[in-house]
């Protein structure tokens, strides 16, 4: 009866900690604090490193004391639902009304999609692939809505002005002017990639997004590679619809230029 209790009490505190590190990593993810006039990017980022990792190693050695078969806990499979909540009130919205029933179509197939893998703990892949098309019909609208402009951000401009210097004979590393002064300090891995959609008539921004799938590309990989057939269950699949389906990212790729090299590092072969 005892061992019972302390079963069920574990059980409870697990799922407790886990939905306070959610919330946290959920607020880390969301534009909202950023518009607080006594934002803190130094101690908002402190407080959340902090106890993210005091709350995930409590949650990881709870965990040892569930079933070993079900060692990915329900409300760490359900994290996407939560932010497709939030995306879709500040992100969906842009969709049209001729896209909507679309929206409405891939929403239901993320949920369902987050909820059939909740009930089974196994194919958690078939999170990051609902979240790939929700989150790609949501960036076409997003990139059509808010187009690239320095008074936004600096960055995509800078990039694109490089490219056009480079690719018309000149050296690319000069002060542009947006109208201000803004020097090039980006390195050629950086703004190079974002050559491609120029030259395929596309916007640059779904650079970005290319970046983004080779991530999930490279973990599938790496999750088949190491753990053999059980690599539709591997957890990072969630974190990666989680970070994509967010509406922080899907500003972020609107706006600001990805690193390019870091998502090879997922690919590079373990030793």
């Amino acid at each position: 009866m005892n061992l019972q209790w302390v079963s069920r009490s574990l059980t409870t505190l697990h799922w407790l900690l886990g939905l306070v590190l959610v919330s946290l990593l959920q607020i880390a993810t969301s534009p909202e604090p950023y518009a607080l006039p006594a934002y803190n990017h130094a101690v908002l980022a402190a407080f959340l490193a902090t106890f993210a990792l005091v709350l995930t190693g409590a949650v990881a050695f709870l965990a040892r004391f569930q079933d070993p078969a079900n060692r990915v806990p329900v409300w760490f499979i359900l994290w996407p639902c939560a932010t497709f909540w939030i995306a879709r009130s500040l992100i969906g919205i842009v969709v049209p009304p001729t896209g909507q029933w679309i929206s409405t179509v891939l929403s239901v197939v993320v949920v369902g999609t987050v909820v059939f893998a909740a009930v089974k703990r196994s194919q958690l892949w078939w999170i990051a692939l609902a979240s790939l098309a929700l989150g790609v019909w949501w960036r076409h609208h997003y990139f059509a809505v808010f187009p690239i402009d320095p008074a936004r951000a600096d960055m995509l401009p800078l990039v694109r002005s490089a490219l056009q210097q480079l690719f018309s004979g000149h050296a690319p590393y000069r002060v542009y002017a947006m109208p201000w002064p803004l020097p090039l300090t980006y390195l050629p891995g950086t703004f190079l990639p974002y050559k491609l959609p120029l030259m395929l008539g596309l916007d640059m921004r779904w650079a970005t997004v290319l970046a983004q799938v080779g991530c999930l590309a490279a973990m599938v990989w790496l999750a088949a590679r190491r753990i053999g057939s059980a690599w539709r269950a591997a957890p990072g699949f969630v974190v990666w619809a989680v970070v994509f389906l967010s509406a922080e990212q899907t500003f972020f790729d609107a706006t600001n230029t990805a690193p390019w090299g870091g998502w090879r590092l997922f690919g590079w072969p373990p030793r």
